[in-house]
């Protein structure tokens, strides 16, 4: 089936013993492969589902989809601020400052915690 798409230089030798076909691997496959898993840390389902994120000029409820001690990611309903614009997380009343790592699509986004030293 592929055959008519390999074109060969003429006089070119094609020597089946040396490997040069076996490190091409095809998949005729439709379905999308699933990335490994990169968490280290373990993932806790949120208990609660609303947070306030506070930017340099806007306040914002976000719904919370995952939370662990790497960061947490949600949805807002208003523009997400910059990939690493410096915001706050309010969680049961502790603020927690945070910078924006990744908007993946319109409203949802992916917040890491700031280390503090000590």
């Amino acid at each position: 089936m592929f055959g008519s798409l390999i074109r060969k230089k003429s006089g070119t030798v094609w020597n089946h013993e040396d490997g040069t076909f076996e490190s091409t691997t095809f998949s005729l496959s439709t379905a999308v492969p699933r990335p490994c898993e990169r968490r280290t840390d373990e993932r806790i389902l949120p208990t609660l589902r609303v947070a306030k994120l506070v930017g340099a000029d806007s306040e914002q409820l976000l719904r919370v989809r995952n939370i662990s001690a790497g960061g947490l990611s949600g949805n807002t309903s208003q523009p997400p601020p910059a990939i690493g614009e410096q915001v706050s997380v309010e969680l049961s009343s502790q603020k927690i400052p945070s910078t924006v790592v990744w908007i993946p699509r319109n409203g949802r986004l992916e917040i890491r915690p700031e280390c503090r030293p000590g």
